[in-house]
């Protein structure tokens, strides 16, 4: 796995090394770079199941993927990060413009994600009364 990000030039060879050292490490970016495939045989693998358990399937796995991204990318920049200090030490300054737009926008994506989730729930219920 090491060659495989060398190779294309994503990270140094010494940070490489650096998140190679943990022992979680290699499990989860190997699970963080075949991820993306999961929801691809879970498609594949549920074709004749009712299509709106194959979109829970998708999406709980679409969660997964996300969540094990974060974690190996958090896992990189602290690795990276360590090389120019003890971040702990600096100041913090807050920015409250950059906050406040930030949770407006997070507010709003919320609000569409229930949008969707309420307008399946209704397609759901369509499909139940009609039967």
């Amino acid at each position: 796995m090491e060659y495989v990000f060398f190779l294309f030039g994503a990270m140094e060879r010494s940070t490489i090394v650096q998140i190679a050292k943990h022992r979680l490490a290699c499990p989860t970016l190997g699970l963080t770079a075949v991820s993306p495939g999961f929801v691809l045989v879970a498609h594949f693998s549920q074709r004749r199941l009712p299509a709106q358990r194959g979109v829970i399937v998708a999406a709980i796995l679409q969660l997964l993927i996300i969540a094990l991204n974060a974690v190996s990318r958090q896992r990189v920049q602290n690795t990276e990060i360590i090389r120019c200090g003890d971040v702990s030490k600096s100041p913090v300054n807050l920015h409250w413009s950059h906050m406040i737009l930030y949770f407006a926008l997070l507010l709003f994506g919320l609000g569409v994600a229930a949008w969707m989730v309420a307008k399946i729930a209704a397609i759901g219920r369509k499909n139940a009364a009609a039967s």
